[in-house]
């Protein structure tokens, strides 16, 4: 009784206004006559109207939830959004009548303007067919729970940012009408990942911390503390929480698909951001050995030459990280930066000219497509005849040039060079 209390009360005034019976108000606390009065409002407003219009239709429809009326005030809310110009608001509630109320005369409605909508909009027009499939698709499913869900997923797919704050609405409104159905805890995942679309990320990672609290033994409380830590990290500016967060993935779920993320992520916060260079390099000494087959793990090995080589300024163990991405990565496309990289050391920080013969050479063995190939073939026999003076080796990589690449333009010079060399040692 006390929920119509205000309703009430206003129809009283009108009624009287009017000179309507005092036994034409004994019905003034149903939900019918409520709905009556709203739309009569609806029948006659104006644009000084919309506001009280938009409250008393929400107000219907969440006092009413199991009305016979409430798909035509939800459609009625939706034309108010529209005259508004919020047409995104209108196209959310289209949809949602659809999914919720499938079986309401407001049905063909609804979904004729929602055609309207994603036809004039080009918000819709690259997924214009498909939302077009879905508007004309079976929403008849009887399970109210799982219709609801749907929509939530509809909305979460359409990815609109204006839509942000009315799909964290819907969150809210499924988690609490339907307490216990198993997909709350998907859906509070939703509510963190809304927070943060939104750009509200102190919000988001209070929302990822309660899913932690509510669901503490959840399967998915490793990817729950990934997404936590990158907020953290990336948005926030906490790198050492960052840090920690990441800690515990590393630590409790070494087995999960995260924890290798996780430890990538960890060396880098502590590289980049926190200056702690050796724990970086242990972090991602520990990803390699432990986790080998993890698609970051050869960027791992030239994040530890790069810190080598650009802040310890250990120039040997940066080559030796180098050549650890080729050894244990063999067939990866970065084995021939990793290989130019370690010369490119050899040459200006340790003056091993040698060993830049070697990689030069190894790029040739190793990657005998890659466009680079007989250039550095070339070049590896003329280091070893300019810098090394050793000759024997100097022939040995021309005359393979001659061998791989016969047609090649530094095959050439390189028969040049070997006459050169062959009169230097008949001298």
């Amino acid at each position: 009784m006390y929920r119509y209390m205000i309703v009430a009360t206003l129809l009283v005034a009108l009624l009287f206004s009017a000179g309507t019976s005092a036994a034409a108000m004994t019905d003034a606390d149903s939900p019918d006559t409520y709905f009556d009065f709203v739309k009569s409002i609806y029948n006659r407003h104006n644009k000084k109207t919309f506001d009280f219009l938009i409250l008393e239709l929400k107000t219907y429809i969440q006092l009413n939830p199991a009305s016979d009326n409430i798909a035509e005030a939800s459609y009625l809310l939706a034309e108010v959004h529209l005259e508004q110009g919020d047409w995104l608001k209108a196209f959310a509630l289209y949809l949602k009548m659809m999914y919720i109320y499938p079986n309401s005369t407001m049905h063909t409605m609804a979904a004729t303007q929602a055609h309207k909508i994603i036809s004039t909009k080009s918000a819709f027009k690259k997924d214009l067919p498909r939302l077009a499939e879905i508007i004309d698709g079976d929403f008849t499913n009887d399970d109210p729970a799982d219709r609801f869900y749907s929509y939530l997923g509809f909305l979460r797919d359409l990815g609109i940012p204006k839509l942000s704050a009315w799909s964290l609405n819907e969150y809210y409104h499924f988690v609490t009408a339907y307490v216990d159905d198993d997909r709350v805890e998907q859906v509070q995942r939703w509510v963190a990942e809304n927070y943060e679309t939104q750009g509200n990320y102190s919000a988001a990672a209070a929302a990822y911390l309660k899913y932690q609290k509510l669901y503490p033994v959840s399967e998915h409380l490793p990817e729950v503390r990934y997404e936590q830590a990158m907020l953290e990290y990336r948005k926030l500016k906490d790198y050492n929480r960052a840090v920690g967060v990441l800690t515990t993935i590393v630590d409790d779920y070494p087995s999960s698909s995260y924890a290798g993320p996780a430890l990538f992520s960890r060396a880098e916060i502590r590289a980049i951001k926190l200056k702690q260079f050796d724990q970086a390099i242990a972090d991602y000494r520990q990803l390699v050995t432990n986790m080998p087959e993890y698609e970051k793990a050869i960027d791992a090995l030239f994040e530890i030459a790069r810190i080598n080589a650009t802040k310890l300024k250990a120039y040997r163990a940066a080559v030796d990280a180098y050549d650890k991405a080729v050894e244990l990565y063999p067939e990866n496309e970065l084995g021939v930066d990793a290989l130019l990289r370690a010369a490119d050391i050899c040459s200006g920080k340790l003056q091993d000219f040698k060993g830049v013969a070697e990689r030069y050479a190894l790029i040739a063995e190793l990657y005998p497509d890659h466009e680079t190939a007989p250039l550095m073939l070339y070049k590896a026999g003329n280091i070893c005849e300019k810098k090394t003076r050793d000759y024997g080796k100097a022939i040995e990589y021309y005359e393979l040039l001659g061998v791989k690449y016969p047609n090649h333009e530094a095959t050439s010079k390189a028969k040049t060079r070997i006459g050169k060399i062959r009169k230097i040692e008949n001298k």
